[in-house]
């Protein structure tokens, strides 16, 4: 299961901004809201950038 809130948590903690999440990932800054938000869960390929853009395993983003 999608956890938004640590991909939120990583994010801040890396001084990372959502406007510069969204151009690394070529996504809007809504969706980059939703996704921390837990609204929509991204697909394989943005998991895969998100997890190199934070410095870390899938599996800690989708919660095991």
């Amino acid at each position: 299961m999608w956890r938004g809130d640590r991909m939120n948590l990583l994010r801040e903690s890396m001084h990372i901004t959502s406007k510069e999440m969204g151009t690394y990932l070529g996504k809007s800054i809504g969706s980059i809201n939703n996704y921390e938000k837990g609204y929509i869960t991204p697909s394989m390929d943005i998991l895969d950038k998100i997890c190199m853009k934070l410095k870390t395993t899938p599996n800690y983003l989708l919660g095991y």
